[in-house]
Formats: structure tokens, C-alpha cells, sequence
């Protein structure tokens, strides 16, 4: 891939009842997913707080600090405290167990990497019900299972499976209305021109982030 995208996963959050958590911002894209209940997302390049409900997910692009909640109006605490006892990235926080969250980060080395940060929006949300979310829920799945168990390859299945995450989210980003009217990510989505972008990958890889 054109891209060259690492990955790591390196937060799963159980929680519940009467919570908020502040988060500071990432040089690198930020991914989070509900897997279990519903929670608030709310972050200063949003113009409104987004409802993330089981199965949603989002991308945060641009580094900003962002906040997960039950409730906006609770008094947030820091992830640095929420995080500090975690194991191999797990932790519970809060009052019950009605709200599981994975999280983590791309970082990527490819040459053009600055031509995908720079046309994506500060925040996409990706809707349980949006296009290729068959194939995003299974991704989940499996990603829960790799994350919660300690099984040989688990820490490759993740990275790998985290691969196929970033490349089905940009696909359901670019088949919404959305979508950027212009730029090099909106000419991935037009057939003829994603041939010719393709043909110019020398490394014969750009076809893994192919619409069609």
C-alpha cells in the first residue's frame, strides 16, 4: 500500500454506570469502536457531540484531544489515571461492565501519507449501518477476540486484521455523502482514475485500497 500503515491496538476499556474520560490528542490517526453499549464522543473540531452506539467506530485525523463519556455534563477523568493499572492494555473503570470500547493508532510511513491526512476530515464516524460495515463488525469481532486472549499470533492477527479495518473504514467513508467532492483520496473512488494511480505504484499494492 501506497500508505505503508503500522498499527497498534493498545487499549480495550470496560466500563459503566457514571462516567467521562479525557483523552489528549495523537500525532498519529486514532482509531476507537464500540463493541459493547453506547457512549458520547465529543472533541474540539466536532460541531456537535456524537453518539457512538454498539458497533460504531471513528477516526480522529488531526491530533485533537477528544472525550468518551455516559454523560457530557460529568467531571472527566484523565486517560493517564484510567490507564495506569491496565494489563497488556485492558482495564475496567467506572461502575459495571454495559460499555466496551477497543482503541488504538495508525501511523504511517508511506511517501504519500501527508496526500491521505491532509484530505481526511478531523473526525469520521462510522455508523454500525454504513456500507461495508459486514465486513467492519467481523473485523471487530476478531480484533476483540485477538485483544482479549493471549494466543500465538495473536499480537500479528491483530496487526493484520487492523489492516483490513483502516482499508473497509475508508471505503464506507468514500461510498457517504461525506466524502470529499475533491482530492486524492475522492480519486481512489472513481474507477478510471484508480487504475492509472495503481499503474504508477511501482510496488504493485496500491490496489488494497481499491473501491471496486
Amino acid at each position: 500500500m501506497l500508505l505503508n500503515p503500522r498499527a497498534a491496538f493498545s487499549s480495550s476499556l470496560e466500563t459503566g454506570g457514571d462516567w467521562a474520560i479525557q483523552f489528549n490528542g495523537y500525532a498519529s490517526v486514532k482509531f476507537c469502536a464500540v463493541t459493547r453499549g453506547s457512549c458520547w464522543l465529543n472533541a474540539d473540531s466536532l460541531d456537535e457531540p456524537i453518539r457512538l452506539n454498539f458497533g460504531d467506530c471513528f477516526l480522529l485525523s488531526d491530533g485533537t484531544p477528544y472525550l468518551l463519556a455516559s454523560d457530557l455534563c460529568i467531571s472527566p477523568d484523565h486517560a493517564s489515571k484510567v490507564f495506569e493499572n491496565a494489563v497488556d492494555g485492558y482495564t475496567r473503570w467506572g461502575n459495571g461492565n454495559d460499555v466496551v470500547i477497543i482503541g488504538g493508532r495508525f501511523d504511517f510511513e508511506g511517501e504519500d501519507a501527508f496526500l491521505l491526512l491532509d484530505t481526511l476530515p478531523a473526525v469520521i464516524h462510522i455508523a454500525s449501518n454504513s456500507p461495508h460495515s459486514n465486513v467492519i463488525q467481523w473485523v471487530l469481532n476478531q480484533l476483540s477476540l485477538e485483544l482479549s486472549v493471549s494466543s500465538i499470533g495473536s499480537s500479528l492477527m491483530a496487526d493484520n486484521l487492523a489492516h483490513i479495518l483502516i482499508v473497509q473504514v475508508l471505503r464506507s467513508f468514500l461510498g457517504s455523502k461525506n466524502k470529499p467532492p475533491t482530492g486524492w483520496l475522492n480519486a481512489l473512488a472513481d474507477p478510471k482514475i484508480n487504475i492509472a494511480l495503481c499503474l504508477s505504484d511501482t510496488s504493485g499494492s496500491c490496489q488494497a485500497l481499491e473501491t471496486r
